[in-house]
């Protein structure tokens, strides 16, 4: 159960930058002993390792402590509104007009669920740089997100599960999966090396 119900908010910008010290640490460690052999670095966080948001599989919502609450509130002032609690799950799940909710009565919901997804995809643009920086753009950089036709028949984690700011991290994916032309050919030698000897990775 803790598995789908931690307790980290994506949004917090404390925990983002820890996030990306403990990568750019384990990213120099892997760069230099497995360098070579290396051609690629999955991403993963959130519930399931796919950067699903917490309580998106259980009937339970997230998140409603202090800080995505101070988080949500400074959101909604960079988009010209202020609002005083997160939304309440009956709010979240509310419409008056079947498969679309209302933009004026439903606005804070809305504006919730938007906050929420953008936060998943900023959290993931911010490790993923680091991981290019560090590996001095030398390999592909990958994640899992934008499950759009799973979530869409899972009714209440529709706007749950942080994957709906695909169009945030498309600018980013051509870029996350493209290393210099020159290192992206050793990295294929590097795969084909390690398939061809069944090599065990260390040092």
């Amino acid at each position: 159960v803790a598995y789908y119900m931690a307790t980290v908010s994506f949004s917090n910008p404390d925990y983002q930058a820890d996030a990306r010290r403990a990568v750019a640490a384990l990213i120099a460690h892997c760069e230099k002993f497995f360098g070579p052999r290396t051609v690629l670095y999955d991403l993963m966080g959130g519930a399931t390792c796919e950067w699903q948001g917490w309580n998106s599989h259980t009937p339970h919502f997230a998140d409603y402590n202090p800080h995505a609450l101070n988080d949500f509130q400074a959101y909604a002032k960079k988009h010209g509104t202020t609002v005083a609690a997160i939304p309440s799950p009956e709010a979240r799940t509310r419409s008056d007009g079947g498969l679309f909710r209302n933009p004026v009565t439903d606005k804070d919901a809305i504006l919730y669920d938007r906050f929420y997804n953008d936060a998943m995809a900023d959290c993931i643009d911010g490790i993923a740089e680091v991981v290019k920086k560090t590996c001095n753009n030398t390999k592909l950089v990958g994640c899992y997100y934008g499950y759009h036709m799973e979530y869409g028949n899972l009714d209440y984690c529709v706007n749950c599960g942080g994957h709906n700011a695909t169009y945030g991290l498309l600018p980013l994916a051509a870029e996350l999966w493209r290393p210099r032309p020159r290192r992206a050919e050793r990295g294929h030698e590097a795969l084909r090396h390690v398939h061809q000897q069944r090599q065990i990775l260390h040092p």
